[in-house]
Formats: structure tokens, sequence, C-alpha cells
């Protein structure tokens, strides 16, 4: 993994909640998936959401990896005003 990635990896690992953002071809989708192995070998729990419901669909080999897991749009936690 990059410095950047193992500094997020870090950070999550710490208890903080964590937006990955990027351009395509980044390394996003890898770095949520070394998110949730870490998580799972220490026996933690890990949350993903999504801005979109588009964004949630890429996810699938985490969402399959770990079947236990959902992932949710943002708007699921959103109250309007």
């Amino acid at each position: 993994m990059y410095a950047q990635q193992l500094k997020a990896v870090s950070i999550v690992q710490g208890g903080h909640s964590l937006y990955i953002g990027g351009q395509a071809g980044v390394g996003k989708s890898y770095l949520v998936q070394q998110i949730f192995e870490d998580a799972r070998r220490r026996h933690k729990s890990v949350q993903l959401t999504c801005t979109t419901g588009i964004a949630c669909s890429n996810y699938p080999q985490v969402l399959f990896l770990f079947s236990d897991i959902k992932a949710f749009n943002n708007h699921r936690y959103v109250k309007y005003v």
C-alpha cells in the first residue's frame, strides 16, 4: 500500500471515521477492502456508507467477501429540515 493508504488504515484503526474520495483508479476500492480485512482480523466492526446508491454498487467485492456487511448511502441517515 502507498503511504497515504497506510495512513488511512491507521486512522480507522484508531476508531475514527474516514471519508475516502478521489478519481477513478486511485485505489479507493482496494483501500476499502484492506480496511475491512484489517477490521475483521482485529474483530472490529466497520460500516460502509456511500454518498449515492451508485457509489455503493462499486463495492460488490467487499460486500461479497463480508456477507454480513451492508453498504448504505448517506441519505438513509440524513433528516431533512
